[in-house]
C-alpha cells in the first residue's frame, strides 16, 4: 500500500488529504474483479478521476488470486504511467 501511496501523491502538483488517500487504498484493496473492471471504465469515462485510479492502484498491487500477473502489470502500468 505504500507504493501506492507514494506514486499516487505525484498525480498532481495539490496535496492530497492522507485519510481520504488511506481510506481509498482500504477501499481498492478489497475490491472484487468486477468492481475493478466497473472503476476502469469509469476511468476511461473520467481519465482525471484521481481517487478511482488510487483505488485501482491499490487493487492491483494485491490482485486476488489466481491472477495473471503480466494482466495485472499492464492494468497497474496504465494508472502509475500518469504520475511520472
Amino acid at each position: 500500500m505504500l507504493i501506492a501511496a507514494a506514486l499516487t501523491s505525484n498525480l498532481h502538483a495539490h496535496p492530497r488529504d492522507a485519510r481520504k488517500t488511506l481510506d481509498l487504498l482500504k477501499k481498492g484493496s478489497n475490491l472484487s474483479a468486477k468492481d475493478a473492471e466497473k472503476l476502469e471504465e469509469r476511468v476511461k469515462r473520467k481519465p482525471d478521476d484521481e481517487e478511482t485510479r488510487i483505488q485501482l492502484l491499490s487493487y492491483y498491487v494485491t490482485p486476488p488470486t489466481p491472477a495473471d500477473l503480466s494482466i495485472t502489470k499492464a492494468a497497474r502500468s496504465k494508472h502509475i504511467s500518469l504520475a511520472y
